[in-house]
């Protein structure tokens, strides 16, 4: 039986009956946890009234494989924004982020594309509000910088401030 534990960096969203885990890295023991074989775009449900039934595999998330998505739930659908993703094209692995939006139909079974971020951002939080408006909060973006983190002894992406807000009417 699958464990939620088996996947990091991915996105938990509630929709009521089902609780969603979105994207992300699985790896196991001794691998990397960030890198372009880690990378998931499966989506499963937990259907919380069938506790017995476990896991349920739905449609994959289109787009690249990536991990650090916000997501959140509204008027009986799944809305994912951004993330990141790791590109190969140059010949060696790149850190990219996306600027891909997609709401997913839990009765159809399938994603549609929405409206794009206005820049690439990986790592932001999503809420709902009002079960109309998704609330996208800081994460990083292009216009993030590097800082150097003592405790770690390496570069890290700083988390930006920036605050969107998505009509799920208005698109």
């Amino acid at each position: 039986e699958k464990k939620i534990s088996d996947i990091v960096r991915m996105t938990i969203a509630d929709a009521g009956n089902l609780i969603f885990c979105v994207a992300g890295n699985r790896c196991g023991p001794g691998e990397p946890t960030c890198s372009d074989k880690s990378t998931v775009a499966t989506v499963e449900a937990y259907r919380i009234g069938k506790p017995d039934k476990g896991w349920l595999n739905i449609a994959t998330l289109p787009g690249p494989p990536r991990g650090w998505i916000a997501a959140a739930c509204a008027a009986g659908r799944l809305f994912a924004f951004g993330g990141g993703y790791f590109d190969l094209s140059s010949g060696k692995q790149e850190t990219r982020r996306s600027v891909l939006a997609y709401a997913f139909e839990p009765r159809a079974n399938r994603w549609s594309q929405i409206a794009d971020l206005p820049t690439p951002l990986s790592g932001a939080d999503a809420v709902a509000y009002r079960n109309r408006y998704i609330i996208l909060i800081g994460g990083c973006s292009v216009t993030s910088h590097s800082v150097f983190e003592p405790s770690l002894g390496r570069t890290v992406e700083e988390y930006n401030d920036i605050v969107w807000v998505y009509d799920i009417r208005e698109n």
